[in-house]
């Protein structure tokens, strides 16, 4: 669902900006173009992490109910903010490849789809292939991070697609100064 909604949500990030001739006017204001790549994904993770935020009501009402474990709780909760981040990033990265919404949302749920299925096609690719797929996989960093077990390498790899992404949005969005 993460895959879908997410890239709903950044796909006029930039793309808008730019098919409607505002990107102009916000670069021709005084800031970097990485400034407004980093501020259009922190008003994304911003709603990402509101929209996971009003979900801990479940929790506390769960709470209630019964024992609430909760390192996988708290861990859930954080690692599905950091997919959230990663699947933001990726989708703003889309969204400045084109001037299309439509094209972003399309290329973007593309790349978090097919990041989501390195997990499940793991068993049966080759075992040369496995340990590249797992690693890659989204959900397989999820996983871990989802049962309570906080992982630097997870935490790292979340971290590291956000970044790329980010990275690789700014040197699109740069790229209109070498036209």
């Amino acid at each position: 669902l993460y895959s879908f909604i997410i890239p709903a949500i950044t796909m006029r990030l930039l793309a808008e900006e730019r098919g409607s001739g505002t990107l102009e006017l916000l670069i021709t204001m005084p800031i970097r173009d990485h400034e407004v790549v980093v501020g259009k994904f922190l008003g994304a993770l911003a709603l990402i992490g509101t929209l996971v935020g009003l979900t801990a009501l479940y929790a506390v009402s769960v709470s209630f109910i019964g024992d609430l474990d909760r390192g996988p709780t708290l861990g859930g909760y954080f690692g599905l903010f950091l997919m959230g981040g990663a699947y933001a990033a990726i989708g703003l990265m889309a969204s400045a490849f084109t001037k299309n919404q439509i094209v972003a949302f399309i290329i973007g749920f593309a790349i978090c789809f097919g990041l989501y299925l390195f997990g499940r096609v793991v068993p049966l690719a080759p075992q040369a292939l496995q340990p590249l797929l797992a690693f890659l996989s989204i959900d397989g960093h999820f996983e871990s991070i989802a049962r309570g077990v906080i992982d630097t390498r997870d935490v790292l790899y979340y971290f590291s697609v956000m970044a790329v992404c980010l990275v690789v949005a700014t040197v699109s969005l740069e790229s209109r100064k070498w036209k």
